[in-house]
C-alpha cells in the first residue's frame, strides 16, 4: 500500500497524475456513494427487516458511521487535492456534521446527536492516521 500512496515520477522528475486522477475519482465515487446511503431511507429499511435486536443495530450502524468517515479522510488525505491541510479538515468536518442535519430533511431519517459524533470521530482519527504516516514517511504534508 505504501507504493500506492507513494507519488512515481517520470524520466523527467515531473510527477505522474495518472495515480493522483485515480485516487480523485475512487474518493468522489466514494463521496457519492456515502451521500446516497446517509440519505436515502435504505439502511433504515433494512435495519428494520434484517434483525429484532435494535441495540446490536444500533451498535453496527454507529461503527459503521465511524467507519464510513474514517474511510472518507483517507481517501481525500491519499487524493492530494492541492490544497492547504486545514482546508481539507474544515471541509471534512462540514461533511461530517452536515450529514446528519441533512438526513432530518428526508422522509424517515432522523438526525442523531451520537451519530454526528461517531461521523467527527472517524473523520479525526482518518485526518490523524494520514498525518502520522506522513510525519513516519518523512513527507510532512
Amino acid at each position: 500500500m505504501s507504493d500506492l500512496l507513494a507519488t512515481p515520477t517520470s524520466g523527467s522528475d515531473r510527477p505522474d497524475d495518472r495515480p493522483r486522477l485515480l485516487w480523485k475519482l475512487l474518493c468522489i465515487a466514494y463521496l457519492i456513494a456515502l451521500a446516497w446511503l446517509l440519505l436515502s431511507t435504505v439502511p433504515v429499511r433494512i435495519a428494520r427487516v434484517a434483525v429484532v435486536d435494535h441495540e446490536w443495530v444500533r451498535t453496527v450502524m454507529s461503527v459503521g458511521h465511524f467507519a464510513c468517515f474514517f474511510l472518507l479522510a483517507l481517501l481525500v488525505s491519499v487524493s492530494r487535492w492541492g490544497v492547504p491541510r486545514w482546508t481539507i479538515v474544515l471541509g471534512l468536518v462540514a461533511c461530517a456534521a452536515g450529514a446528519e442535519s441533512l438526513q432530518s430533511q428526508f422522509s424517515g431519517r432522523l438526525a442523531e446527536t451520537a451519530d454526528s459524533v461517531q461521523n467527527l470521530l472517524g473523520v479525526g482519527c482518518g485526518c490523524v492516521l494520514c498525518w502520522w504516516v506522513a510525519l513516519v514517511r518523512g513527507s510532512g504534508r
